[in-house]
């Protein structure tokens, strides 16, 4: 006996959260009670020493079980998602060394002015946006990731400049510039974390929008946080501090939810989308670019005076500019590989159709060639009887007669049966009459796929709504239809068809007219035609077709619907 291999996803119990029940019902309550907690305990903090030991403090507070649910969360997440965990996590541990060793030298009443802060804030957040970059390219299909990374650098520099022609000089040349450059890093990782939270909202299904959702309150609060910092700092640190350290507690504290309340299963994006609807039609961010323009503009005019606002403006809206122009060529280039895969799709979806077609036209030579077969053997086995009645009459062998007779009911009774079986293989396994929908489907498809080789005129099809046929009478108006629609993809060089199926005064009228080149007189003898004909007789119907040099041609079949038959199951029974 053979037990089968259960995987490590097959042994976690069922949960569609990252995080176990218990454990996120213990970080609820941890985030909940330390955000008001901070502002308890460090509200009337005062000057600059007070202010940094609190913050240091309170970072601390959140790294550990930041780094605790990032661990946990990279392996109870979706396979494709952990490597995008193991990231967060990674990063989460750098912020948790840096704020201990950072408390830990102040303490002992070293200068933090003189350490490496703003380039660790700089590798953290390096490693935050290549974490995020990778999860909006999972949600992104078949769009290509280089246009989505600049659309994301854009966004960023249009909503960051403005703030930095306001302070930035100050960020720069401030007392404590390890502090306020490092939380200017942040706030442009916090910037682009919100753009991707709504890029990814805005490329998910309504119904999974919860973690995205999630995502952008994160970005905002981050946001908010780290303007929060940077004005408390070049304020000079004054009291009350609490507010400020409140705004990064809640931050913190938001990162601990959106863990805690993120899905085992990703949210589908833009994969579940065909190729055509995953065009870039219209861009968000290139509006937002163009109402950033005159912002930063108007910023920098209204402080001209300072050399470097003008220097930096200029070189913000250069790179806008330049980053446009790269995102249009590399757009153009998506738009039309994307395009290629809808052709190729269409031309799949084509060959299927016909080999589809195909099957069903050899099938019904197939039924046409057994039905033949039955019908011979039908009249053989009567023009037998009939002859040897002939002779017995003749010669008064009524013995004779009656033995052959006796083999031909035998004969007709096998004969029977066998048409009774093959009449129950070929009957659909859905016994429903056809509606005018199920009718209009196919007729849409053979058309589609008659013309897949060239130019495919407009199709004008009109099925009365109200029709229902049962399949024996739908298959003979079908292949009228499909014959007609052939003659006119030979002969025709139309550029428009139209079917119509409609009853009128208790006739059925199946008409396939074009607009092609039409003919001096209808053709006598065709095979289609024949073939049309045959059809509509075998239900007391019959065809026309009116046609003119340059007016096109028009197929009309009338039906007598007393002639139509029922939509019941066939029952052949022997008289013996």
């Amino acid at each position: 006996m053979v037990l089968p291999v259960r995987t490590r996803e097959d042994r976690m119990p069922h949960d569609r959260f990252v995080v176990p029940a218990a454990l996120r019902r213990a970080g609820m309550v941890y985030a909940a009670s330390t955000v008001p907690l901070c502002g308890v305990l460090w509200w009337s903090v005062d000057g600059r020493h007070e202010y940094l030991d609190a913050l240091l403090l309170a970072g601390l507070l959140y790294a550990v079980p930041i780094l605790v649910l990032a661990l946990v969360a990279s392996v109870r997440a979706a396979p494709g998602d952990r490597h995008v965990w193991r990231l967060w996590a990674g990063s989460a541990a750098f912020g948790t060394f840096m704020s201990y060793s950072l408390r830990a030298r102040a303490a002992d009443g070293w200068d933090p002015a003189t350490d490496w802060s703003p380039v660790s804030s700089v590798v953290a957040i390096v490693v935050l946006i290549a974490a995020n970059s990778l999860i909006l390219r999972r949600r992104s299909g078949e769009r290509a990731a280089l246009v989505d990374a600049i659309d994301l650098l854009m966004a960023t520099i249009a909503a960051t400049t403005p703030l930095a022609l306001v302070w930035g000089r100050q960020v720069v040349t401030h007392p404590d510039a390890w502090f306020t450059v490092s939380s200017g890093v942040w706030l442009i990782g916090s910037f682009h974390g919100l753009f991707v939270a709504l890029a990814i909202r805005a490329r998910t299904r309504h119904d999974e929008r919860a973690t995205a959702t999630a995502g952008v309150v994160l970005g905002l609060a981050g946001v908010l946080a780290a303007i929060a910092q940077i004005h408390h700092a070049l304020s000079g640190f004054p009291a009350p501090g609490g507010p400020a350290l409140m705004a990064q507690a809640a931050s913190l504290g938001m990162i601990i939810v959106f863990f805690l309340f993120s899905t085992r299963t990703p949210a589908t994006g833009l994969e579940r989308l065909p190729a055509a609807a995953q065009v870039r039609r219209q861009s968000v961010v290139i509006v937002g670019v163009l109402v950033a323009v005159p912002v930063i503009a108007g910023v920098a005019w209204a402080r001209r005076e300072h050399d470097w606002v003008t220097t930096l403006a200029f070189v913000a809206l250069s790179s806008l500019l330049a980053l446009s122009a790269v995102r249009h060529l590399l757009s153009a280039r998506e738009t039309t590989r994307l395009y290629r895969e809808v052709e190729r799709a269409a031309i799949e979806r084509g060959e299927i159709l016909s080999e589809v077609m195909d099957h069903m036209d050899a099938g019904r030579h197939r039924v046409a060639a057994h039905l033949h077969a039955q019908a011979v053997s039908l009249y053989t086995a009567m023009a037998t009887i009939s002859a040897s009645l002939d002779d017995a009459g003749s010669s008064g062998a009524t013995a004779s007669a009656t033995q052959a007779a006796a083999r031909v009911r035998h004969d007709l009774g096998k004969q029977a049966d066998a048409l009774r079986r093959f009449s129950l293989a070929v009957k659909p396994l859905d016994t429903c009459e056809t509606t005018s929908q199920g009718l209009a489907a196919p007729i849409r498809a053979y058309v589609e796929n008659v013309f897949a080789g060239g130019r495919r005129p407009a199709l004008d099809l009109h099925v009365d709504p109200d029709l229902t046929l049962d399949w024996r009478t739908e298959a003979i108006v079908m292949r009228i239809v499909q014959e007609a629609t052939t003659n006119v993809w030979r002969h025709a060089r139309a550029t428009a068809v139209r079917v119509a199926i409609e009853v009128e005064r208790d006739v059925l009228r199946v008409e396939v007219g074009d607009d092609g080149v039409g003919m001096a007189r209808p053709p006598a003898g065709g095979r289609g035609l024949s073939s049309m004909e045959s059809l509509a007789g075998f239900l007391g119907g019959r065809l026309r077709v009116t046609t003119g040099p340059g007016e096109g041609t028009t197929v009309r079949a009338e039906l007598p619907i007393d002639a139509l038959p029922r939509a019941t199951r066939p029952t052949l029974s022997v008289v013996r």
